[in-house]
């Protein structure tokens, strides 16, 4: 954007919630208020069009992909536990699994199980 110019910007695109403060927001649906805000838009000064082409070009240079990256690993990484090393033999399933694999012994495993373990259907 070398000549400064406005950023119109969809109240609905997710890029509003960092850039909003300094664009020209509208709402796509409502051709009134999108009509009054390219208006505002072109009516711009020069020193205010500058201002906020600055602003995002500041808000763009700070928050490239790998920031965003890097803060989505650590929001997942602050709310899933740490993961432990299973002990016993290397074929150990997950309990659920485990329960799941008994109860296919006396005919009571859900199909999805049955059909992965290549077990026939129990008449009934």
């Amino acid at each position: 954007n070398q000549r400064s110019g406005v950023l119109v910007l969809s109240e609905s695109a997710g890029a509003h919630e960092e850039l909003g403060a300094h664009t020209v927001t509208i709402n796509p649906f409502d051709v009134e208020i999108t009509a009054r805000a390219l208006h505002r838009a072109l009516q711009m000064s020069p020193v205010e069009r500058e201002q906020r082409s600055q602003a995002i070009k500041q808000i763009v240079a700070t928050n490239d992909v790998a920031r965003w990256i890097r803060h989505q690993l650590e929001d997942i990484r602050s709310v899933t536990p740490p993961l432990r090393p299973l002990s016993g033999p290397s074929d150990a399933q997950p309990t659920g699994f485990t329960d799941a694999a008994k109860d296919k012994r006396r005919g009571n495993a859900p199909a999805w199980l049955r059909r992965a373990l290549g077990v026939a259907e129990q008449p009934r």
